[in-house]
């Protein structure tokens, strides 16, 4: 299986890849209090660790949301069209969001637009790099330029090589840019960029490529060495190393030759030595914990240490299960909050008390809450089954 996918897996001459400093690490965290339920829905969410707040989009309202996770009150900005991909900074003080011909440029510390660029796309993907500019890409698996826009004139560049995007994301220095399909043949792709100018120019342009599925989604660690993909490979990012993009391994607890996403959603607490991942649960994928757990990785081994149930949200007196969909660590690495999502009520399930299937939508409802676990309020738990 997988020669016919194109995918060798690559052994890595890297010791220690998750290696962190000799601290003590902190406790696994515990579930603190219940579910406190949101007042919008989710479309997409990103972290500002400079500001400490959550920013949502919610395409049914053309809303942004900005949750101050201190406090949790949240301030909404009305956008004038439906918001499609949000995307930070890289100090975390200012959003793009992508819409349908068009990007809200967003301050959001005054909480305010600053203004709307027109662009020739519908954007399905949006990035920032370190140079200010707005890099994005339209409809997902199909062959198209990538389109960069200087925020402060609004002037547009597209690229003049056709690439695959399922999704753009930069490291957290703003400074190398990655694009990941889920195609095997295609595999993940790396842009190196200085400046919008030489990637539109393909002049001093580098392009790696690693022949390997991503499953549609990749998260990039706090350090910008390492990429997980939703298949849950973990990939060495360090430019110019012997084996830049190879394969590492495989986290643990997932199946080798599974070419379906398994993973939601993943953080990298570099704080505290871990890795935190929302599985993907898949009809298929028998061996996977449910999307109402949280699965936490030991760096160095790649190995579970822990899986932690979120609690269910509590609706019209009744319990629904939560299913797992973003989650973020604070600066501190000892508290976390989990954005979840409400099943619907046992009786509306065709099999109740199974996991909502990833491949099925419908039995999940547009109720949304946050969860919030401590490191600070640590239980004793049980380790993962192997």
């Amino acid at each position: 299986m997988l020669a016919h996918h194109g995918y060798r897996r690559r052994r890595s001459s890297l010791r220690n890849p998750w290696a962190v400093g000799q601290a003590p690490r902190p406790p696994v965290p515990a579930v603190v209090g219940e579910v406190e339920l949101l007042p919008f829905t989710i479309t997409d969410a990103v972290y500002s660790a400079s500001l400490n707040r959550v920013v949502v989009i919610e395409s049914a309202t053309r809303q942004l949301h900005i949750l101050d996770l201190a406090t949790g009150e949240s301030v909404a900005l009305q956008l004038e069209r439906r918001p499609t991909a949000v995307a930070l900074s890289p100090d975390g003080r200012l959003a793009a969001v992508g819409h349908d011909a068009q990007v809200s440029y967003i301050d959001l510390v005054a909480g305010r637009v600053l203004k709307l660029i027109d662009v020739p796309i519908n954007s399905a993907s949006i990035a920032i790099g370190r140079d200010g500019w707005i890099y994005m890409a339209s409809q997902q698996q199909v062959q198209q330029s990538l389109y960069a826009i200087d925020p402060d004139t609004g002037h547009t560049k597209s690229s003049n090589t056709l690439i695959y995007v399922a999704r753009l994301r930069f490291e957290p220095t703003g400074t190398y840019l990655y694009s990941g399909d889920s195609d095997s043949a295609r595999g993940m792709g790396l842009w190196r960029l200085t400046s919008a100018t030489s990637l539109l120019n393909e002049a001093g342009l580098s392009r790696h490529k690693a022949h390997m599925p991503t499953c549609g989604d990749f998260w990039i660690s706090a350090d910008s060495t390492r990429i997980v993909t939703a298949c849950g490979d973990v990939v060495n990012a360090i430019p110019e190393s012997e084996q830049e993009l190879g394969v590492l391994g495989k986290l643990e607890g997932l199946h080798e030759d599974f070419f379906y996403p398994q993973l939601r959603a993943v953080f990298h607490v570099e704080q505290a030595g871990r890795l935190i991942a929302i599985p993907r649960w898949h009809s298929e994928a028998v061996w996977l914990p449910g999307e109402n757990q949280l699965i936490f990785y030991d760096y160095p081994a790649l190995r579970q240490e822990a899986l932690v149930a979120l609690p269910d949200m509590r609706i019209d007196n009744q319990l629904r299960r939560s299913s797992g969909r973003f989650i973020f660590a604070e600066p501190d690495g000892m508290h976390y909050i989990v954005l979840v999502q409400a099943e619907a009520p046992a009786d509306r399930l065709a099999t109740p008390g199974v996991p909502t299937s990833a491949n099925d939508e419908s039995t999940l409802q547009p109720i949304y809450g946050m969860v919030r676990l401590s490191s600070e309020a640590p239980v004793t738990l049980p380790k993962a089954a192997p």
